[in-house]
């Protein structure tokens, strides 16, 4: 299956001094070009088949030999060999049954290759062997956008990260509020709840109260689309902290009045006030001590840019990018993967060595 190639659009952004915490940060970060931080490695092109065809990517999971790719438009899970792109197993098919995938938010895979997906159609926490067997599956409540995996000694346990206040909506809008956004996962079901979130007052701000979570070690990062703000907690100590994130690009969010509500359906106010501003909408932990926080941004046509900042978890170094047309969409360590296209369309792996230091 071939896709057309989109041409790379690049926001051309003042770069002003940003504001830090004194005591933190004095200096302000200043913006470097992307390749400058994500230092590009070696381009793998993935050999799909027309019987194997690859449709829309949402989610990428990595270990040092294999890359798993979810297939959105085939509704299965591609296994890649990551020094070549050779498909080397395909693991599930599209259905509502036991174990089959429908809408796919998360995905955790061990180093052995088992791997965890959260299916939010099917509302199951659905765990595979490296063989792609069904080990079993977990049902679900609520709607969830990630699943992170901490480790205690010698114990994993997978943390679901979700959103706030989706049980009923009226226009779009939520008006009740859910569980918890983030909750412990056994053989059980749903176990400790924590990081549950206030209920925001207004209707507007209830809408964009997602969250989304990634470990590393026994360390969890928390971060949120309509915050600046990234969460962190030691499991094995029960300590937790925050970083405010900032950069020159980033703005506060302006949040509408109820009454500043414009023309046409909630749904198409929310996509028209969206592209207004600059939202996270991924975390990324590489070691317990940084993580890569990715925002989204729009251009003056409209069209998808993002921009990433790189921190330690205290917050006392970072970099950041200027918003650029290039989606990671996952980090094993110090190194970055992401999903281009050639010019027949076909996906090529781009795997990147993050520098966090100039």
């Amino acid at each position: 299956m071939t896709f057309s190639t989109r041409r790379l659009l690049v926001l051309l952004l003042a770069v002003a001094p940003c504001t830090a915490e004194a005591q933190r940060d004095p200096r302000a970060t200043p913006v470097e070009p992307f390749d400058s931080v994500f230092a590009l490695v070696r381009r793998v092109p993935l050999a799909s088949t027309a019987e194997e065809p690859v449709g829309v990517v949402p989610l990428l999971g990595v270990t040092d030999t294999r890359l798993y790719v979810v297939d959105g438009s085939n509704g299965n899970l591609k296994v890649f060999d990551l020094s070549n792109g050779r498909l080397v197993a395909t693991m599930g098919r599209a259905g509502d049954g036991p174990g089959e995938l429908r809408r796919l938010t998360g995905m955790v895979v061990d180093p052995d290759g088992s791997v965890s997906t959260i299916d939010n159609s099917r509302k199951a926490l659905v765990r595979r062997d490296p063989t792609g067997r069904l080990i079993g599956e977990v049902r679900l409540q609520g709607q969830w956008n990630s699943l992170a995996q901490v480790a205690v000694g010698s114990k994993r346990q997978l943390i679901l990260t979700g959103r706030s206040g989706v049980l009923n909506r009226e226009g779009g809008i939520p008006v009740q509020p859910s569980t918890p956004v983030l909750h412990e996962v056994d053989s059980s079901g749903l176990g400790q709840s924590s990081f549950s979130v206030l209920w925001p007052e207004s209707p507007w701000q209830r809408s964009f109260a997602n969250y989304f979570s990634s470990g590393s070690g026994s360390i969890l990062a928390t971060a949120g689309y309509s915050t600046d703000v990234v969460r962190f907690r030691d499991w094995s100590t029960n300590r937790e902290w925050a970083d405010t994130l900032r950069a020159a690009w980033l703005k506060p969010i302006t949040w509408p009045k109820d009454e500043q509500f414009g023309t046409g359906t909630k749904i198409q106010q929310m996509n028209e006030w969206v592209k207004q501003q600059t939202l996270v909408t991924a975390v990324f932990l590489g070691s317990p001590r940084w993580y890569v926080a990715q925002v989204q941004a729009f251009d003056q046509a409209g069209e998808t840019l993002w921009g990433y900042i790189v921190s330690t978890t205290d917050g006392r170094t970072r970099r950041t990018t200027a918003p650029f047309a290039r989606k990671i969409q996952a980090v094993n360590g110090e190194t970055a993967y992401l999903l281009t296209e050639d010019e027949s369309g076909n996906y090529v792996l781009e795997v990147r060595r993050i520098r966090f230091t100039p």
